[in-house]
């Protein structure tokens, strides 16, 4: 309800239900958590969410070589702002005053952080098919690679911290960020060595 300067007042315990984008099972567990900074952490998220999804959807309509450079650009910045918005959930928003047993991996801040770096991570793999294209040095496409899996190797070491709720996170996301840096460091070493041969 909005009191006379504006501001929402509630007149009782308010409750908002959400499901989890990354659960297991999702779309399928409702979670019900009580107060603003609640639905304001669901909001957030859902936006970040929402950014990523709509640079990975950009990124894949790129047709000729014309598209690429105006398209990357854009699909980096979006993917850089789910980034942005993650640090401020988790540095911001969270935590909040109490958790229940049953509760979205939305809520805790470390889910954030490894999120911000799995964006990140996006953003530098498609600074890496830039260089690949503008036939930069095998040197500096080597460091892109290894910088890549550095911050997906740091979001597997956030969500391992959240050790009761891991096993809560979608099996794609968990092989991701498992398999991930081992494949970009492989790929890295490997460009590294070639500019070494040279």
């Amino acid at each position: 309800l909005a009191r006379d300067d504006g501001m929402l007042q509630s007149r009782g315990v308010m409750a908002f239900t959400w499901t989890s984008a990354c659960d297991k099972k999702q779309g399928k567990r409702e979670f019900t958590l009580h107060g603003l900074q609640f639905e304001m952490v669901m909001i957030a998220a859902a936006l970040a969410y929402a950014r990523c999804n709509k640079a990975t959807a950009l990124f894949e309509t790129i047709r000729t070589e014309e598209d690429f450079e105006p398209i990357a650009k854009k699909v980096a910045v979006l993917y850089r702002s789910a980034a942005g918005l993650s640090d401020y959930i988790a540095e911001t928003i969270l935590p909040l005053p109490t958790l229940p047993y049953s509760r979205p991996l939305e809520v805790l801040p470390d889910f954030h952080r490894a999120l911000s770096l799995i964006f990140r991570c996006c953003a530098q793999q498609v600074c890496i098919r830039q260089a690949h294209r503008r036939s930069l040095s095998q040197q500096l496409i080597g460091r892109l690679y290894i910088g890549a899996s550095e911050l997906l190797s740091g979001a597997e070491g956030r969500l391992s911290a959240l050790v009761n709720d891991k096993g809560d996170l979608c099996p794609h996301m968990r092989s991701y960020t498992a398999g991930g840096p081992k494949h970009l460091m492989a790929v890295g070493l490997f460009h590294a060595g070639r500019a070494a041969w040279d």
